[in-house]
């Protein structure tokens, strides 16, 4: 009695690691991937079934996701390790593009782009480890925004000092994080009619995803200033000045730092930093001036992934 009740038992826990997944059955072969700490498109899966037999088709695949905030365009994935194996390019299947950011409010997640290739695996003296590796690039844009305010002495004043301002700085989430310093609220002492103050803004561009920036700089570099919602002076491509309307004693000098657009970064880390001076005019009769800076930056940027080892099985 007691043998059959154990042997029931047995087959109870053997059905029991079947549904539960445990025991031999195979499982696909994937690459490690982890998400960086701040945000673009990543890699989420880079898989294949984890053995295959000498001249046997495998498919390999790999999807990414846009995790930022603003659309990862022209999204290419390249297997340009592939350890052997022959690809058959008019069997690759791919989906997407250009990758539209998750929608926050209403829980929906960023667009996933896949591509998979249909390969042949190599002829082998012995069974063996072959490995792939893929790299993946994608247009992007990093945003930042601040304030400045000018404060007259009476304003000043009556408000209590510095700690009476509020002062901001945002930046987007992207692989590449951009940022304007926060200017602290700046004090007017006496003024004349067309006063015009000279502020320096100091910015950061950092690589601060989990690739690497193309060329190691950001193209499309925009500096704008607006004075409530209104945009009263812009620089875009270079440091020329474009002004609007009434605002011609208001300036944009960011130096040699800028040209035509480009910023080069440096280091293994790829970052810098600059200064910019904005000319900003002072209302003499409302004692204070506020202005909110906005900067924008394009760039090319590329991600690779982890090893995706198969095992080739030599035919017996």
């Amino acid at each position: 009695m007691k043998k059959a009740i154990l042997l029931c038992l047995l087959i109870f826990l053997a059905a029991l690691s079947g549904c539960l997944g445990f025991g031999s059955k195979s499982t696909p072969a994937t690459s490690p991937m982890g998400l960086g700490q701040t945000k673009g498109a990543e890699i989420t899966e880079f898989s294949s079934i984890p053995y295959i037999d000498e001249g046997e088709p495998l498919d390999v695949s790999i999807y990414v996701q846009n995790f930022g905030d603003t659309v990862a365009s022209n999204v290419m994935a390249t297997l340009y390790q592939k350890s052997g194996f022959y690809e058959d390019r008019d069997k690759t299947i791919i989906e997407g593009g250009d990758l539209l950011p998750p929608d926050k409010e209403f829980d929906i997640p960023g667009d996933v782009y896949s591509k998979s290739w249909q390969l042949t695996a190599p002829s082998v003296e012995a069974d063996q480890d072959r490995s792939f590796l893929c790299k993946v690039t994608y247009g992007y844009q990093s945003t930042a925004s601040s304030n400045i305010q000018l404060v007259g002495k009476s304003e000043w004043d009556s408000r209590g000092g510095a700690g009476a301002f509020t002062t901001y700085s945002t930046s987007s989430e992207g692989p590449v994080t951009l940022k304007i310093i926060e200017v602290p609220a700046i004090r007017i002492g006496v003024v004349n009619d067309f006063e015009t103050k000279k502020v320096p803004v100091d910015i950061l561009f950092k690589n601060t995803g989990t690739g690497l920036i193309e060329n190691k700089e950001v193209s499309g570099f925009e500096l704008s200033v607006k004075k409530g919602n209104q945009l009263m002076i812009f620089a875009r491509g270079d440091t020329t000045n474009n002004f609007i309307d009434e605002y011609e004693t208001a300036g944009i000098d960011c130096g040699s730092y800028v040209n035509n657009g480009v910023v080069e970064l440096f280091g293994v880390k790829q970052e810098r930093s600059m200064r910019c001076y904005l000319t900003l005019p002072f209302d003499t009769e409302a004692d204070y001036s506020g202005y909110i800076v906005e900067a924008s930056i394009d760039y090319k940027y590329s991600v690779h992934s982890d090893p995706l080892t198969v095992n080739v099985r030599m035919q017996r």
